[in-house]
């Protein structure tokens, strides 16, 4: 028979262990200790490097972005080129440097520069570089170019800007069926499920008309974050204008083909349509249900924007005041009653483009009012979110919401003098005024 024990329970507080038992248990503890901490710091050493290339890239990213903001795009290209050289956010910078050379005007570097770099990237990243449309005619009369980039292509049938950019460089020289041939191609890989080839080509609900630098980007690509919405392989297009001549054919390979029960949407963009005297007609006879866009924009700062944007492309010999002095010279007040194209008389395009209330009559003399909705991109600026949603039932679709990643694009150049903004100001008053006049009895605007 087994004895209770009549001494209390060890709580171990009077234990009295050797010294060197303790310190072989410290020792122990501290090595293992050790041993872990050396393993976890190896599993997050890539990570920690990961983190400290991207701050670094990031910091180089904004350095050029700075640079480009005051005007000094040689600077901003040295910043880009150093955050190019890691991996992390590498086609942001690229875009950057796009940019950098774009304002220096030293846009033939732009597709050479493309070419190089593919040649050091990834599969992945090849098919994101940014190559441009502004492009294609020196890509068209260089054939060495052209046949680099269809190599390029040839390799990396999912390269879209490349694809788009080659399919153009082709339109250009003529070869209108291998243009189509490129962009039916693209639209298996880029719309994958939702084309089907042998189904009819998706008609646009939507033609967002112009003006140019009047936040008709920043609609488009609002729009695009519709759920129901797929885009077109190429946003410009500009057929119903300067590329009608390509055909139906090469206008419908532009788009996503569908069954006729698909309940998506698509549309595009092209901001030569408001002034071309012929594309209201064009597109009464071939779309007549069409929805229409207009943005709007003031007159001075509008001409400002794209004289700077033209000027990157090297097309300007003169600076903008001597260009708006010598129209003003010229004529004394905007003459819209008489504006019938954009070939006018006025003295350069670059004014001609404000001067949009002939060709909001143009397209009205074939569309009902009703099919025409009027934006001022001061709504867009004040709240893009409303302004997607009143354009959403202006399509008869469902609204949604936009994510918080949209902006508008932001043009980076200097302030234009107020004495000659004021002038210029007085000078479209009267196109002004009388446009004032027209959108309030107009029934579809958001101003």
């Amino acid at each position: 028979m087994l004895r209770e024990s009549t001494k209390p329970p060890h709580d171990g507080s009077d234990v009295n262990l050797e010294p060197s038992l303790l310190k072989r248990g410290r020792d122990r503890m501290m090595a293992a200790l050790r041993i872990a901490n050396s393993k976890l710091a190896n599993l997050c050493a890539p990570l920690v490097a990961i983190a400290q290339i991207g701050s670094k890239s990031r910091v180089h990213h904004h350095r050029g972005q700075e640079f480009l903001a005051i005007g000094k795009p040689d600077e901003a290209e040295a910043e880009f080129r150093i955050a190019m050289q890691y991996r992390t956010n590498r086609i942001a910078a690229v875009r950057g440097l796009l940019q950098a050379l774009k304002d220096q005007g030293r846009i033939e570097q732009v597709v050479p520069e493309l070419l190089k770099m593919a040649e050091r990237m990834s599969e992945d990243e090849i098919r994101q570089l940014p190559f441009p449309a502004y492009c294609v005619s020196q890509v068209a009369h260089d054939e060495s170019l052209r046949l680099d980039l269809d190599r390029l292509v040839t390799n990396n049938p999912r390269a879209f800007d490349a694809t788009v950019l080659l399919a153009l460089v082709e339109a250009k020289r003529e070869n209108v069926d291998g243009s189509i041939r490129l962009f039916r191609n693209l639209a298996i890989h880029h719309y994958g499920k939702l084309h089907h080839p042998d189904a009819a080509p998706a008609e646009p609900r939507f033609l967002i008309l112009g003006q140019p630098k009047a936040a008709t980007t920043t609609l488009f690509h609002s729009l695009t974050h519709h759920p129901r919405m797929t885009g077109p392989l190429l946003k410009e297009p500009n057929y119903w204008s300067s590329e009608y001549a390509l055909g139906p054919n090469w206008y419908q390979s532009l788009f996503p083909h569908w069954t006729e029960e698909s309940w998506r949407f698509t549309g595009e963009a092209s901001t030569s349509y408001l002034l071309h005297p012929e594309a209201p007609a064009r597109v009464a006879k071939s779309l007549p249900k069409v929805k229409l866009i207009v943005s709007l924009r003031n007159p001075v700062s509008r001409a400002y924007s794209e004289y700077w944007m033209q000027r990157g492309f090297g097309n300007l010999g003169l600076s903008f005041e001597e260009f708006a002095n010598k129209l003003m010279k010229r004529r004394e007040f905007c003459p819209f009653n008489r504006v019938k194209t954009n070939k006018n008389g006025l003295s350069n395009n670059l004014f001609v483009g404000s001067v949009v209330l002939p060709g909001l009559r143009n397209w009205l003399d074939f569309f009902p009012p009703e099919q025409l909705l009027v934006v001022r991109d001061e709504a867009v600026k004040r709240d893009l979110q409303a302004v997607v949603r009143q354009i959403c039932r202006f399509l008869e679709v469902p609204t949604f919401e936009l994510p918080s990643s949209i902006h508008m694009n932001v043009g980076y150049y200097p302030p234009m003098p107020e004495d000659l903004k004021r002038r210029l100001e007085a000078w479209y008053t009267p196109h002004e005024e009388a446009l004032k006049v027209f959108l309030a009895t107009h029934p579809n605007k958001i101003l």
